[in-house]
C-alpha cells in the first residue's frame, strides 16, 4: 500500500503546472497541505481507482478533497489491475481471503465500485464509459438515473459475451429505453448494441429526447431500415462510428448520400464492402475523417477463424 501511495504522488507531482509546484517547494509545504481547490482538480485526472482504492488513505485532507463531486465527472469503469491493491479488490469484488492474485487479468470493477463511484459524483457526471463487461444488478439504470447531467455514453460490447450475456442485454436494452427520455443533455452514445428488435425504437426515442446528439456508435448489423432511419432521424449526425459492423454496400451508400454533415465516418472492419470502393471513397471524400481500413465484403477464412477462437475463450 504504501508503494503504491508513493507512486501515486509521483505521478500526481507531474499533472501540476511547475510553477506551482515551485512556489510549493520554495514554501516549505508538504503535498497535504496543497489547497482544496487544487487537489479537486488534480484527483478529476487520476481515475475512478485512485480515487476509491489509494487517495483517501492518502492523509485527511486528501479524503476530504477526494468527497467532492466534482472529482468524479468522469466515470471510466475501466478494469482494474488484481495486483495493485489486493485487499480492497477482495472487498469489494468478494473474493476469499486465500485468494491468489498472481499473473491474474485485470478484473472489472463490480456493482459496488460503480454505485460507489455515482454516489460521490453527486448528479454532476458528464461522462460514463463502460468497458467490455457485463452489467448485472440492473447497475446501468442505477447509474443513469443518477447521472442527470451525462453528456457521454458508452456501453460495452455485448457481442463479446454471446451466451452469458444474452439475458442481460436484453435486461440493459429495456433499461436504456426506459432512460433515453431522462438523458436531455447526452450529446454522444457509443457502442449501441441492442437486439435488433428494440434498435428501430432506441433510435426513435434518442430523436425525440436527445436533441443535442452529435455522436453516434454501433457494432451490429446495420440492416437497411437502419440506415434508413439513421437518415431520417438524425441527418445533421457529425460523428458516426459503424467499426466492426456489417453493413451492405446499398445501406452505407444511403447514409453517405443522406448524412451529408458528416465529419467522423469509421467504417474500419466492417463486413459488406470493399474498402476501395471507388464509388463509396468518391462519396466520402467531404467527410473530414472517413476510416474503412479492413472492411470487406464477407468474412475472410483466416478472421472467422480467430472470430471463433475469441469467442470460445470468453465462453
Amino acid at each position: 500500500m504504501q508503494k503504491k501511495i508513493e507512486d501515486l504522488r509521483t505521478s500526481i507531482k507531474k499533472t501540476i503546472d511547475d510553477n506551482i509546484t515551485g512556489a510549493f517547494i520554495n514554501a516549505g509545504k508538504n503535498w497535504e497541505d496543497l489547497h482544496t481547490d487544487c487537489l479537486i482538480k488534480i484527483f478529476g485526472r487520476v481515475g475512478l481507482e485512485s480515487l476509491i482504492l489509494t487517495i483517501p488513505f492518502v492523509c485527511k485532507s486528501w479524503y476530504k478533497a477526494s468527497l467532492d463531486p466534482h472529482c468524479w465527472k468522469v466515470l471510466d469503469f475501466k478494469p482494474i489491475p488484481v495486483n495493485t491493491i489486493p485487499r480492497a479488490i477482495m472487498v469489494l469484488q468478494k473474493m476469499p481471503w486465500g485468494y491468489k492474485f498472481k499473473n491474474l487479468p485485470d478484473v472489472t470493477p463490480s456493482s459496488q465500485f460503480m454505485k460507489t463511484a455515482v454516489n460521490r459524483s453527486g448528479g454532476l457526471a458528464t461522462e460514463v464509459v463502460f468497458h467490455t463487461c457485463l452489467l448485472r444488478d440492473n447497475i446501468l439504470e442505477y447509474i443513469l438515473e443518477r447521472c442527470p447531467a451525462l453528456k457521454t455514453l458508452s456501453l460495452p460490447e455485448w457481442k463479446h459475451f454471446v451466451r452469458r450475456g444474452e439475458c442481460l442485454q436484453r435486461e440493459n436494452d429495456k433499461c436504456l429505453l426506459k432512460m433515453i427520455s431522462k438523458l436531455h443533455n447526452l450529446e454522444s452514445l457509443m457502442t449501441l448494441n441492442i437486439v435488433s428488435p428494440n434498435l428501430t425504437m432506441v433510435l426513435n426515442q434518442l430523436h425525440i429526447h436527445c436533441p443535442n446528439l452529435v455522436t453516434l456508435g454501433f457494432q451490429d448489423v446495420i440492416s437497411d431500415d437502419i440506415a434508413s432511419a439513421i437518415v431520417t432521424l438524425f441527418p445533421n449526425i457529425k460523428n458516426l462510428v459503424l467499426r466492426g459492423s456489417s453493413i451492405w454496400r446499398e445501406s452505407l451508400i444511403l447514409i453517405l448520400s443522406g448524412c451529408r454533415k458528416l465529419e467522423l465516418l469509421d467504417v474500419s472492419g466492417c463486413i459488406g464492402f470493399d474498402a476501395n470502393d471507388a464509388e463509396i471513397l468518391k462519396m466520402a471524400s467531404h467527410i473530414k475523417t472517413f476510416k474503412s481500413e479492413g472492411a470487406a465484403r464477407q468474412w475472410e477464412l483466416s478472421s472467422m477463424h480467430d472470430v471463433v477462437w475469441n469467442m470460445k475463450t470468453l465462453l
